[in-house]
């Protein structure tokens, strides 16, 4: 690497959350770069083309609503599958991504229209394996709210254990990487 830029100032260290440059020097080329991409230092599990999401919004949004999502930087298109009544809290959707993208839970995104005019809804991502079936079976939901209000760690992880076996690894990512403290054997 031939220099940083953090907050458009030089810098020899930047945080999660700045918004930095990189001069890159090695065997890469521009093509396998884009605006927007993550730099890690270790590859999340697997890139994701549908999520399950919390939503808030003030303007109603119909069911396989194609939309414009924007994720830190990044930008795609895909369709929303509402999984319970607009009345209902916490409103809960599938997103269906057009392209596929490295998502962690907890990551916010914002959800406009299809014509990119106005923005209809923000999402905050609570689950990264979406079912293929029943998404909407009353235990499924029961359980997808209660992981929506986990406060903590420790509530999180017992939602997992509870449903089956959980990759740690997985997990303790998440966790890292929005930069809240890592769970502990103790949380």
């Amino acid at each position: 690497m031939r220099g940083l830029h953090a907050q458009n100032r030089q810098t020899d260290t930047a945080q999660a959350g700045q918004r930095i440059a990189l001069n890159i020097a090695g065997d890469i080329s521009k093509e396998q770069i884009s605006r927007g991409d993550w730099l890690l230092s270790q590859q999340p599990s697997e890139n994701v083309e549908k999520v399950l999401v919390e939503l808030e919004t003030d303007e109603p949004l119909r069911n396989w609503q194609s939309l414009h999502i924007h994720h830190a930087a990044s930008h795609i298109t895909g369709r929303i599958s509402l999984l319970n009544q607009p009345s209902d809290k916490p409103l809960l959707a599938e997103l269906v991504l057009d392209s596929p993208l490295w998502l962690v839970e907890n990551d916010r995104l914002i959800l406009r229209d299809i014509s990119a005019r106005r923005t209809l809804a923000g999402a905050r991502v609570i689950n990264l394996n979406s079912p293929r079936r029943g998404k909407r079976q009353p235990e499924f939901l029961h359980w997808l709210t209660q992981l929506a209000r986990a406060s903590d760690h420790a509530a999180n992880l017992m939602l997992y254990l509870s449903r089956g076996a959980l990759s740690l690894n997985h997990f303790f990512l998440g966790a890292s990487v929005n930069g809240r403290d890592s769970p502990s054997a103790n949380s």
